[in-house]
């Protein structure tokens, strides 16, 4: 069964399973501190200096020794049974544990709270592995990275709400110990039963490893799941990094409670610090769906050195805001967000790296190692703050100080990672990059990408877009120099040089033919140049060189929107050109893997039908004629516009107020609310251009009417469109008499009804109303592409005129398509001749200046 989208119940409800486990496991953790703090300070005798430190270490390590000695059989009961029926289980259990729990606080026994916190502990050991594990089984593959931003996010947002409600259940029982202790048992069991009804509703699945045998003997246990990260280098950093998120993570949060209760100049503040851990969890939380935003359907690493840097100058920052709450507030999320981007590319690896089989018993031992440094940061903060006697705020200083070679050490271990996600991010800002067909290119084993090459930087965007390494086939030129050809080395380019003549040439190809034999991925620009005019040129045979003997599939790619961009070679030169969007929108799509190619033009025809699906695909986002033509005229609004033989000139300024005027006129006191279809009988004229642009952004249809026609044709149009009024001129009425069975409707009387407010109207929404509200103002919003614009009826040689109906996006993609071919400039000027009932005199004489 396939897996469902992550818009689906099933996900949802497993996100409110996760949601509401961290809720109750937070909740009743900072109950039991406050309360056992008190109660260790009104039974022992204890200070508020030594309570703090102890009773806060003692809660962590508590909760997390479970996750310690269980490890082994987590991942056992993970792997063996099916995960959905495992939390079912465990949220059951839970029910009667957080019941147990409040009885705990009832009777005031604090051995009895922290042992009630410890089976909470194993049930989230439990529950914790299970959850992870269940993820890549519910969602497809290109959604891990974003199921677990969503999943971070519900689990941070939990913690947030746990914590603000442990605390303030707490201070209720120490002021009204019955009534508190009421509704905390109330809060406890609720928020249990809620979350076994989410898991209730996540989706069944299968036991990944129904056969795997239960051992007794947790020790050697536990070596053999952890030897399964040690025997993988790659898995084992991966783990290590996740171990050292949790236990920055759990200094922080202990730290922030003895750095409000104990260092805050804001007395005020120093009674509840939930505000400060809400402020580093909600940073967390963020920087996860930041990360599963960012991941674009694959798992990005390059994240990694990113949200180490903002964790590290955030802590050593905080050492200096202990008379500024509100900084402290801001940097604490600042820290929870370079975690979030730290944490979620980790998870998502190892979920997806790890063999299905064993995912379980991977994550338990990737639980019990985050377990064994949380256990070994609670025991340092008590020796921080109990015989060193460190402050808090010098605690978040070692600690930022303590980062800094950690950056240095993921940046030199990640360095292609790294690189690739910060020109990725900095392409955010020029380009907004869609992806489709992603998942043809092939997990594992070899694949040659041929991709149509419009600008310079097709490489990049494609790198940019896969989670596998590329070797792109390069022209030697452009890896030239100190850091080029460094950078060149590091991402595997094949340079290729041509100009050295056959033999260089051939040991490029053969090169690349090499790298397929390892199983890599290969990318190649089979039109051998950058195309001149936006076409897609003819394929040389080198990629044909390159797959012989390797049977590797080629994945045709498509690259899409990019021509007129500042990269291509339109206006005839590369740089130096204004984009016409920005950020500028790209397709990238990849189409299915082709076997045993062994003609070019096979792959040709591929990309050529990629890029037909790319018009198909952004045609309900391209921007209708009625929105380019308001757009044009701001371009130019002082600049002449238009013109005609008769003398009339406006500016893009006068055209735009002028039909914006004409199309209030029109829709409020003219034309009939049910007269979709509009008659126009005009020359090509400036009035002409005034009724089809009213028209259309008026959202009705125009029938430009051919006045070359007998009056019976004309008719026979008029009755098949529908039309009942028809706008024209006296002056042309004067030249071409006709009997029309339709309401004629007279230029010049129109003119005669725009009233002053119409005008004024017109100016400031012409000039002053942003586009998209514009567009809604005129209801423009409401059309799709496939809605109609004009119909343009045949001349009637061969018998009575057909109509043609032409809709929003075939006006608009003649537009593009002509537009692309003769490349106009602001000061280009274009002689129109043809009437408006002709298709090219329509489309391009009239829309397209």
């Amino acid at each position: 069964m396939a897996a469902p989208r992550l818009l689906s119940a099933s996900f949802a409800g497993y996100l409110l399973m996760t949601f509401l486990t961290a809720v109750n496991d937070s909740m009743f953790r900072w109950l039991v501190v406050p309360v056992g703090r008190e109660e260790f300070q009104r039974l022992y005798g204890w200070t508020a200096k030594d309570s703090e430190a102890f009773v806060l270490s003692l809660g962590l390590g508590v909760f997390m020794l479970p996750f310690v000695v269980f490890a082994p059989w987590a991942g056992w009961m993970a792997d063996r049974f099916s995960k959905r029926s495992s939390i079912l289980w465990l949220k059951a259990a839970e029910v009667l544990l957080v019941a147990l729990g409040a009885w705990s606080i009832q009777a005031a026994s604090v051995p009895m709270m922290f042992l009630i916190l410890f089976l909470i502990g194993t049930q989230a050991a439990f529950i914790g592995t299970a959850k992870l594990g269940i993820i890549p089984e519910i969602v497809r593959r290109w959604d891990i990275s974003a199921a677990n931003g969503w999943s971070g996010l519900a689990t941070l947002a939990g913690v947030i709400l746990g914590t603000v409600a442990g605390y303030g259940l707490a201070e209720r029982i120490l002021a009204d110990r019955t009534m508190g202790l009421w509704a905390a048992a109330a809060a406890l069991v609720g928020t249990a039963l809620a979350g076994l009804l989410g898991a209730i509703l996540t989706g069944r699945v299968a036991a990944a490893a129904p056969g795997v045998k239960f051992q007794w003997n947790l020790v050697s246990d536990s070596w053999r799941d952890i030897r399964l990260i040690l025997q993988d280098r790659a898995m084992l950093r991966v783990t290590l990094g996740i171990v050292f998120f949790w236990c920055l993570a759990a200094m922080a949060q202990m730290s922030i409670d003895v750095f409000v209760r104990m260092e805050l100049a804001d007395n005020l503040l120093k009674a509840n610090p939930s505000t400060f851990n809400a402020a580093l969890v909600l940073g967390v939380g963020a920087g996860s769906l930041l990360a599963g935003w960012w991941s674009s359907g694959r798992v990005e690493l390059g994240m990694v050195p990113f949200g180490t840097l903002l964790m590290g100058v955030a802590c050593t920052l905080l050492y200096f805001t202990s008379d500024a709450p509100w900084m402290a507030r801001w940097l604490l999320m600042v820290i929870g967000l370079g975690g979030g981007l730290f944490n979620v590319p980790l998870q998502a690896w190892l979920q997806e790296r790890s063999p299905h089989d064993k995912l379980g018993a991977i994550l338990a031992a990737c639980q019990q190692l985050t377990a064994i440094g949380m256990l070994f940061v609670s025991g340092l903060f008590w020796l921080l703050r109990g015989p060193l006697e460190l402050s808090a705020s010098q605690i978040f200083l070692v600690s930022g100080l303590s980062i800094i070679p950690i950056v240095v050490y993921v940046v030199w271990v990640l360095p292609q990672a790294t690189i690739r996600f910060f020109v990725w991010l900095l392409s955010r800002f020029v380009y907004r990059v869609r992806t489709y067909g992603i998942e043809n290119i092939p997990e594992q084993g070899p694949a040659l990408l041929v991709a149509n090459h419009v600008t310079w930087i097709d490489g990049i965007l494609i790198l940019l877009a896969s989670s596998r390494p590329i070797r792109m086939v390069a022209y030697a030129d452009y890896v030239q120099g100190r850091v080029l050809s460094r950078l060149g080395r590091l991402f595997g380019i094949i340079p290729i040089r041509s100009g050295d003549g056959p033999r260089a040439l051939i040991a490029s190809l053969n090169t690349a033919s090499e790298a397929l034999l390892r199983g890599e991925l290969v990318c190649i620009f089979a039109e051998g140049a950058i195309t001149r005019t936006g076409q897609l040129m003819k394929f040389e045979r080198g990629l044909l060189r390159i797959l012989k003997g390797t049977n590797a599939p080629v994945v045709p790619v498509c690259l899409d929107e990019l021509w007129g961009s500042i990269f291509s070679y339109d206006q005839g030169k590369f740089l130096w050109k204004r984009p016409r969007h920005w950020p500028y929108p790209v397709s990238i799509l990849f189409g299915r893997a082709i076997a045993e190619v062994d003609d070019t033009e096979v792959v040709r025809s591929a990309v050529l039908e990629l890029n037909a699906q790319s018009m198909l695909l952004r045609k309900e986002r391209s921007m209708i004629p009625a929105l380019r033509f308001i757009r044009q005229c701001r371009l130019s609004w002082g600049r002449m516009k238009v013109g005609d033989s008769g003398g009339t000139v406006l500016t893009g300024g006068r055209l735009l107020m002028g039909a914006l005027a004409f199309r209030r006129l029109l829709t409020d006191r003219v034309l009939a609310a049910d007269g979709h279809y509009v008659g126009v009988l005009l020359p090509p004229s400036v009035g002409g251009v005034l009724a089809n642009t009213a028209l259309a952004l008026s959202g009705k249809v125009s029938v430009n009417l051919n006045y070359t026609l007998s009056d019976d044709l004309m008719n026979y149009c008029i009755r098949e469109a529908g039309i009942r009024q028809v706008l024209t001129s006296r002056a042309f009425i004067e030249k071409k008499p006709v009997k029309l069975d339709a309401e004629l409707i007279f230029l010049e009387d129109l003119k005669t009804q725009i009233t002053t407010f119409d005008r004024v109207t017109a100016a400031i929404q012409g000039k002053l109303v942003p586009l998209r509200m514009l567009s809604r103002l005129l209801g423009l919003n409401r059309l799709r592409s496939d809605d109609p614009l004009t119909v343009i009826f045949t001349s009637g040689s061969t018998g009575e005129p057909k109509g043609v109906m032409l809709s929003q996006n075939n006006i608009g993609s003649n537009l593009d398509a002509v537009n692309q071919l003769l490349r106009l400039h602001s000061g280009d000027v274009l002689l129109g001749v043809l009437p408006f009932f002709h298709s090219f005199g329509y489309t391009v004489t009239m829309w397209l200046p």
